[in-house]
């Protein structure tokens, strides 16, 4: 046990930074409403993470490829709720507005 845990340290340490940036990313998403967002980066990165773990041998690449994955696109799905929320799709306003009338 000590041997793997002196082995994973380095790698879980080094993620501490993308799982901390993601979970902040995915609360300002969810203060701004854009659940259907973070569902569907949840739903796509777990499926990625799924496949790479699929193919893992070791402790390294359980941390190093799936939750890495995962995390990931967490991250990036969040990144563009939060521009949504902001306005950086500006077609997706203009959408709504011709739908409320």
């Amino acid at each position: 046990v000590r041997r793997n845990l002196l082995v994973l340290l380095p790698h879980i340490a080094a993620q501490m930074a993308l799982v901390s940036v993601t979970l902040v990313t995915e609360a300002l998403a969810i203060g701004g409403g854009r659940f259907k967002w973070l569902a569907g980066g949840t739903t796509a990165s777990s499926v990625v993470a799924v496949i790479k773990l699929r193919g893992a041998v070791d402790l390294v690449d359980i941390w190093n490829g799936g939750i890495v994955a995962l995390f990931v696109g967490r991250l990036v799905t969040a990144s563009l709720a939060v521009m949504d929320m902001n306005g950086l799709f500006r077609w997706r306003e203009m959408k709504r507005k011709n739908i409320n009338g």
